[in-house]
């Protein structure tokens, strides 16, 4: 089975798979609790590309996952999803890769069929980058057992051929991370993070880079301890996030290359503006996340122990960092996905939306919800979402104001 390293801690209630099966097409108030519309958002006809910033969440245990067994026609319990315009798109579950075509009502099976590491009764982790609505690229690893070769697969048309990578030895420890990212269907990158040493938090970092979908594998410099992401916005430019210290009172340092991974130079988050607060009174933020939305503008939420998430964005290139207030911080939000330098939505139970870079927020919906999002654009945005016992995929056209019920089927692989 394959669990991605991103989810969500409310979804731990999709081992009830099936209760989506009982959802009718139809508005959001059937199955979910009511909400209602606070404040009227005019519909906008942006088409940006679009990152969402996840908070990080518990991982589920290999005994949670081995409850869930896919069956052709059973609803899909998503853990990520990316849709990349209002009919395509990519999520992934619990046992593979699915992609949708219609707009999230049909998830085709696209797997890669020729690897060794898919097996239902294993508890495997998948991580992802889809550059563009026709090119996937994913590792997959068993972090029970670190000392597996590491495989990456990519696709350029969908799903429909996979190409392998030449193994990558992992690095011996007691764990591993993966993060792969890639900015076409040639060039790539692959973190492999391992924990050497838990009771000292002793980490050691490996990146590599291919430029020829994988085939073959170059090791760049790097000198990482404890990364939490990596973005990379052309085949020069990239970022890797690493860990706030144990002291909590130093700032959040961001690593930065021009040249492809080759050569890096530290940046710094400073501390929270508000000079009553500080990373340590907030508690130990361990979880930075990168996103971008252009090639100008570069997002990092903090998100800390005491649950409070902090955003700070960049607009040259990690030089200066400004902190963007949030609305609602802390546990009730899901993230925050921005459309260009101006404008963006904060998505949770209560919903927000900025015109000016985040310095006003107007809330624009209420709901009784929870869940995984992806927007392909300001008008329409998916969200898994969790109340109680209840799971529906519900979708919008109109940029949140209203959300209809859809009804995920999965679809077996075509021989």
């Amino acid at each position: 089975m394959i669990v991605s390293r991103y989810v969500h801690s409310m979804i731990q209630c999709l081992l009830l798979v099936g209760v989506i099966a009982g959802c009718s097409s139809s508005s959001e108030t059937l199955t979910l609790p009511p909400s209602d519309v606070v404040t009227q958002v005019p519909t906008q006809e942006l088409t940006p590309t679009i990152t969402m910033i996840e908070p990080i969440p518990p991982t589920l245990s290999s005994q949670e996952i081995e409850a869930i067994r896919k069956k052709p026609g059973e609803p899909v319990p998503f853990w990520t999803l990316n849709m990349k315009n209002k009919d395509v798109g990519w999520a992934t579950a619990a046992w593979g890769l699915y992609r949708t075509e219609d707009g999230g009502r049909g998830w085709v099976d696209i797997t890669p069929p020729d690897h060794n590491l898919l097996d239902e009764n294993r508890f495997l982790r998948a991580e992802t980058a889809f550059p563009d609505a026709e090119t996937a690229w994913v590792s997959l690893t068993d972090p029970n057992n670190p000392l597996e070769l590491v495989w990456v697969w990519v696709t350029q048309d969908g799903g429909k051929h996979w190409i392998q990578s030449t193994p990558i030895d992992p690095i011996p420890g007691q764990e591993i991370d993966l993060f792969v990212q890639a900015v076409d269907e040639n060039t790539g990158w692959l973190l492999v993070d391992a924990v050497i040493d838990e009771s000292t938090d002793l980490h050691i970092s490996r990146l590599f880079r291919t430029n020829d979908g994988g085939q073959s594998w170059m090791e760049e410099n790097l000198d990482v301890n404890r990364p939490t992401d990596m973005i990379f916005l052309d085949p020069l430019r990239g970022m890797i996030s690493e860990a706030l210290g144990q002291d909590g009172k130093m700032d959040i340092p961001v690593w930065i290359t021009q040249d492809g991974g080759k050569s890096w130079k530290r940046s710094l988050i400073p501390p929270p503006s508000d000079s009553q607060v500080s990373f340590e009174d907030i508690g130990y933020c361990d979880q930075v996340h990168l996103s971008s939305t252009s090639d100008t503008w570069i997002s990092a939420l903090v998100a800390c122990s005491q649950r409070e998430r902090l955003m700070f964005r960049t607009s040259d290139f990690g030089a200066n960092w400004g902190q963007v207030k949030l609305p609602s911080p802390s546990d009730g939000m899901n993230g925050v996905i921005w459309f260009d330098g101006q404008s963006g939505y904060q998505i949770g139970r209560d919903m927000y939306q900025t015109e000016d870079g985040g310095e006003t927020w107007q809330r624009f919906k209420s709901v009784n919800w929870n869940g995984i999002f992806s927007f392909s654009d300001p008008r329409y945005g998916w969200v898994f979402a969790e109340s109680g016992p209840n799971l529906a995929l519900v979708y919008t056209q109109d940029s949140g104001l209203t959300w209809e019920i859809l009804e995920p089927k999965f679809i077996a692989r075509s021989q």
